[in-house]
């Protein structure tokens, strides 16, 4: 007889995600929701949970009900708040990038799918106006598309390209009426420009811990899955590698140009939240069970700490 330990009746419980929710928003309002405006922030915010829970349904990440992927994706924000509420395009980032996968998931093994993968794109080609540095992912969205998704067609590649491309088309004719057309190209010249490697470009102390603790979030629910997949059916188990993959993908872009953590950032936590929602909800031993009280307790820390700027004086 199988144990339900309290990460699981959490995890399937259906008040899970209104209370994440509740104290995400007090979270906010302390940060300034009211004081200084962030409604826009709060807004992206709260529309990316939305779709990430149309992620999780229309591919059914969970066997079982869960609201877990959201939880996790609210948790994860809050810990990086400060992130999101003083830049508007990690917030349209995170956003664009869910989307994203929302679109390129429904072209699972069909190759007709031209419509969806268009689509995918074009969020991407959104997210690329804000971050440039997006674009690095595509090549390996691509080989995803090719041994993953199984929706790689010629047909398919040059919908990809379009995509990308029409978010430029529209606004090029903007910023040559307004006769700004070199900062166009400025910006795309920008994603040749790479930083060597030193200590003056890591992120700070407080940014290091809040990755780190990601980062691990994600390795866990990596390993956890890939040691049983075998209980998940094919299609579900195509969608976890290709978020493993990209998971992978991320971290090492962060180690090597560590200058873009901010905006790599709402990328990582978007693959982690499914990964980490995956362990909570089905494990079920002792050991998992505390694991979940320690990153549960871990998540609040970092979430005050974020916070509380007078301990900030002292890093």
């Amino acid at each position: 007889m199988k144990v339900k330990r309290l990460q699981n009746r959490i995890a399937e419980s259906r008040f899970s995600l209104p209370v994440t929710v509740l104290i995400a928003s007090l979270v906010w309002i302390s940060t300034g929701l009211i004081t200084q405006g962030l409604w826009i922030q709060f807004g992206l915010m709260i529309i990316s949970t939305y779709f990430i829970v149309v992620l999780n349904n229309r591919n059914a990440l969970m066997r079982t009900y869960s609201r877990m992927v959201s939880c996790a994706l609210l948790a994860l924000n809050l810990i990086t708040l400060r992130l999101y509420a003083n830049n508007i395009a990690a917030g349209i980032l995170q956003l664009c990038f869910i989307l994203h996968l929302m679109f390129l998931f429904h072209s699972y093994q069909d190759k007709r799918s031209m419509g969806s993968i268009f689509f995918a794109f074009v969020m991407l080609g959104i997210s690329s106006l804000f971050f440039i540095q997006v674009l690095f992912l595509v090549p390996f969205v691509w080989f995803l598309m090719t041994t993953r998704i199984l929706s790689m067609t010629w047909r398919s590649f040059f919908a990809s390209i379009i995509g990308i491309l029409l978010p430029y088309w529209c606004i090029a004719g903007l910023f040559i009426y307004q006769g700004n057309g070199s900062t166009l190209i400025r910006h795309v010249q920008s994603i040749t420009v790479f930083n060597a490697f030193g200590l003056e470009n890591l992120p700070t102390t407080q940014k290091l811990i809040s990755l780190g603790f990601i980062t691990l979030a994600g390795i866990t629910g990596s390993i956890h899955f890939l040691r049983n997949s075998y209980l998940d059916k094919i299609r579900t188990r195509m969608i976890y590698e290709a978020l493993i993959i990209l998971f992978g993908c991320v971290v090492v872009f962060i180690i090597l140009q560590p200058q873009h953590t901010d905006m790599f950032t709402p990328i990582l936590i978007t693959l982690t939240a499914p990964l980490i929602a995956h362990y909570i909800t089905f494990t079920q031993s002792f050991l998992s069970n505390l694991s979940f009280i320690v990153l549960v307790i871990t998540t609040l820390l970092l979430i005050t700490f974020n916070l509380w700027q007078p301990l900030l004086t002292f890093l």
